[in-house]
């Protein structure tokens, strides 16, 4: 899931429990228009989210089309509930025939909107927002949606006009403020993203991507204090962000504190056993300490979820290097190189080395 759509959950779940709170008039309308049978599934999918039995609210969703095939109100929540499950291609036929079915349900079409970009289909999901903005000039979350899905499409400009109408609508909205961060961040102004990120964080003191993202920025500029300090908030506010211990990791190994940063891999691949980058980084700080044994055991696991990882063959080389077996250091820092250019900077000079 991408880390800036976590409030859509919030959102569509807000909207499933309103429905809740009223269901006697609902029910009273579905007995009249869709029958007993329709609303009492309807009723009891509702429940069953209340009480996070997402499968059985799916049930229960269905069964309430299969009684009634114009029940609106049953395919928008069930397209919330196979989002909510993963199921992203139900998700958006749920939400597209709630859409027919009501052609001025501006959550069904903002929802379009948001499948659409986690199937990375960004053009299309364009569509859908900006018929939902011409729609509702208002609608603050179809400016953010919109924006975010410009971002991807590097249409930063439009994408920063978009979450200026979003501080316009809503002045303290820490989201709209985050990703301006991101969008000044990808084109290399830093000092504006910061700005944003510390509005971000006056307006929702435990913001712990916000944090991250100050981090991160300030390990590159090499001032690990300041890294250091927003690392430890991201934790606090959020201790289940396995990019977080990654990240503290890599600054602890440029701070020469390995067996720091291997504390934190092992935290981050506690959380996320298929975290190839964690096992590829603790492979290195391993290497650093001089433990070749774990260090190799590290690149395998690494190498088994990710093999196009141009950062893995850079650390086996070393590994090699390490060995005295000149052949395979040159070869893994051959394929780096090849997978990623920049690493030439680096590793040209030993690969020369090698071949005199």
């Amino acid at each position: 899931m991408h880390v800036q759509f976590l409030l859509i959950f919030h959102t569509m779940c807000s909207r499933i429990f309103r429905y809740c709170l009223v269901l006697s008039v609902l029910i009273s309308q579905t007995d009249f228009l869709f029958g007993q049978s329709s609303s009492e599934y309807y009723q009891r999918g509702v429940k069953k989210f209340e009480r996070k039995n997402y499968r059985g609210a799916l049930i229960d969703f269905t069964s309430a089309i299969r009684e009634d095939s114009k029940y609106q109100e049953a395919y928008y929540n069930r397209g919330v509930v196979n989002y909510y499950l993963g199921n992203l291609d139900s998700a958006l036929r749920d939400f597209c025939r709630a859409s027919e079915l009501k052609p001025d349900d501006k959550d069904a079409l903002l929802y379009k909107g948001i499948v659409l970009y986690d199937k990375r289909s960004f053009e299309s999901a364009l569509v859908e927002l900006d018929k939902l903005v011409i729609s509702d000039d208002l609608n603050k979350d179809a400016y953010y949606y919109r924006a975010v899905t410009k971002t991807e499409l590097h249409r930063y400009n439009e994408a920063l006009t978009d979450l200026s109408k979003c501080v316009e609508l809503a002045p303290d909205d820490a989201d709209s403020y985050y990703q301006m961060s991101n969008i000044y961040r990808k084109a290399g102004k830093t000092d504006d993203a910061v700005k944003n990120l510390n509005k971000t964080i006056s307006l929702n003191p435990c913001y712990s991507e916000a944090y991250l993202s100050l981090a991160n920025i300030y390990k590159l500029r090499k001032d690990y204090i300041k890294a250091l300090d927003n690392y430890n908030s991201a934790i606090t506010c959020n201790p289940e962000l396995p990019e977080v211990y990654n990240n503290r990791g890599n600054l602890y190994t440029d701070m020469n504190e390995y067996e720091k940063a291997v504390s934190d891999y092992s935290e981050a691949i506690k959380l996320n056993n298929k975290y190839a980058f964690a096992y590829n980084n603790r492979g290195y700080a391993y290497l650093l300490l001089k433990d070749l044994e774990k260090a190799k055991s590290d690149f395998d696991l690494s190498f088994a979820i990710n093999p196009a990882n141009a950062y893995l063959y850079r650390n086996l080389g070393y590994y090699f290097e390490a060995k005295g077996d000149k052949a395979g250091a040159k070869e893994n820092w051959e394929k780096a190189v090849r997978i990623e250019k920049k690493l030439e900077s680096e590793l040209g000079k030993k690969i020369k080395e090698i071949q005199n």
